[in-house]
């Protein structure tokens, strides 16, 4: 009998045990990811997802597309808070439009700036070749 009743004893701390880890979870912190796009002298074409916090992103998927050049995804574990993933992606034409989008399994606080058009003007004879944001 004391053996079956140490038995149901440990199995029920063994159940709070389970019960309290699961229940003990920390609210995950959001997220603030921003998008940007462009080219800067003497740079490609690029995209840069920012990462303004307070907590890390996680499972980050980059999507991008431009009219006449790149068009891609690129996926980052994990942008922790007050960084940023940067994307060199190739040359570009005179003028270009790129769209990019990111999403995140960590919820968003400013989900308006996951995504956008930016316009991107590169003059090859121009000291200052490239509109960046």
């Amino acid at each position: 009998m004391r053996i079956v009743a140490s038995g149901a004893v440990l199995a029920g701390v063994a159940m709070l045990a389970v019960l309290g880890g699961s229940g003990s979870a920390v609210a995950q912190q959001p997220a603030d990811l921003q998008v940007k796009a462009g080219c800067g002298y003497p740079m490609n074409h690029t995209v840069v997802v920012r990462n303004h916090g307070p907590g890390p992103a996680h499972d980050v998927t980059i999507r991008y597309w431009s009219a006449f050049g790149p068009v891609g995804e690129r996926h980052e574990p994990v942008i922790e808070s007050g960084r940023a993933a940067v994307y060199d992606l190739g040359p570009m034409r005179t003028l270009e439009l790129a769209a990019v989008t990111a999403t995140s399994s960590t919820p968003d606080a400013v989900p308006g700036n996951n995504q956008g058009i930016f316009p991107t003007l590169h003059l090859r004879i121009h000291p200052m070749p490239c509109f960046l944001w």
